[in-house]
């Protein structure tokens, strides 16, 4: 911005505000934790997916979006990085989070991770519907609990070892389940 009678160019910084609480929190909402954690797919759950899923609302960045290094996770929770690489995928099968590809035009292999904005939210209150309609989360509350005993229903029935989807999306219905499976290839 130019002063108009001297022509000296003027800027101007706004100072980030302070923080209101003095540290960083994770909104969770609580009818649909409670729908996703009594349903069986919940009640499944292994004690270092539940400490993986705490350790994630712990370290979320704004928009429910992180960097997803699965060592450093794990040095977090205190597990080995093969151990969390599971859990992770078993969150993802859940609908509690997905696994994204690397940030674009970075050259690091880590890649970014998102919480469902149904379950916890980091950011303003106005913005979770947002985050919900922008990235397509499976329905809220009991659908969402069903949607995951569904996905977990249909990867335990299926016979060798499951291969978590690395799909732009979690589709948590069981007809989305079936499309990310790969097609069996039989050689002559």
């Amino acid at each position: 911005m130019a002063d108009l009678h001297t022509g000296e160019i003027l800027l101007f910084s706004k100072a980030k505000p302070a923080p209101r609480h003095g540290q960083p929190f994770t909104m969770l909402f609580q009818d649909d934790l409670l729908a996703v954690v009594s349903s069986s797919a919940g009640a499944g759950m292994t004690a270092l997916e539940l400490r993986v899923l705490l350790a994630v609302w712990a370290m979320v960045g704004f928009d429910n979006l992180m960097v997803l290094n699965v060592s450093a996770l794990a040095r977090r929770v205190s597990a080995h990085r093969s151990s969390v690489s599971k859990a992770v995928a078993a969150l993802e099968r859940l609908g509690l989070l997905r696994v994204l590809g690397p940030e674009p035009g970075s050259m690091s292999r880590d890649r970014r991770l998102r919480l469902n904005p149904h379950i916890s939210y980091r950011g303003r209150v106005g913005e979770r519907h947002d985050a919900v309609v922008r990235d397509q989360w499976a329905p809220n509350g009991p659908a969402l609990a069903a949607a995951s005993e569904a996905v977990q229903t249909t990867s335990s029935d299926e016979s060798g070892p499951e291969q978590p989807s690395r799909s732009s999306g979690m589709e948590a219905t069981p007809d989305a389940a079936r499309k990310t499976e790969k097609p069996e290839v039989t050689k002559p």
